[in-house]
């Protein structure tokens, strides 16, 4: 049995700061007395896996030269990062950040667009595990 002086604590994860690279969160505590006069040393940092994503349903639309992509929100999740990539490229370019669910991007022309959204990073790097939408558009 528990000691009855024993807390648990859940932390949302709208509080959190931004995920890690491999969508993991550095987290580390101190405890507090009941009168809040005196308070532990701080723990160490410890990793914390977040709950595994799924992609979501999303679209990428294109009127004249934007090119626009809306995807379902995540719960919890304060901000999101948009890579992009042209003609079949190899690698995913960081192209900005959206504190909602949709972003516009200028077209750079060429013959095709990939977009993927994954949630909101520390680290501006196309990580796969992080990823809520992919997406493909035809700009011909």
């Amino acid at each position: 049995m528990a000691d009855q002086g024993t807390k648990k604590v859940i932390i949302p994860r709208s509080s959190l700061p931004p995920a890690g690279k491999d969508g993991e969160y550095l987290v580390r505590y101190r405890i507090a007395s009941q009168d809040k006069n005196r308070y532990s040393h701080w723990s160490y940092i410890h990793k914390v896996t977040g709950k595994p994503l799924s992609l979501v349903n999303g679209s990428i639309a294109q009127i004249n030269s934007i090119i626009m992509v809306t995807w379902e929100s995540v719960p919890g999740i304060a901000s999101y990062d948009i890579f992009i990539k042209y003609n079949n490229q190899t690698n995913y370019t960081y192209h900005g950040a959206s504190v909602s669910n949709n972003y516009s991007i200028v077209s750079q022309g060429g013959s095709s667009v990939e977009i993927a959204v994954q949630i909101g990073g520390i680290i501006k790097e196309r990580r796969t595990v992080n990823t809520i939408f992919l997406g493909t558009l035809s700009l011909v």
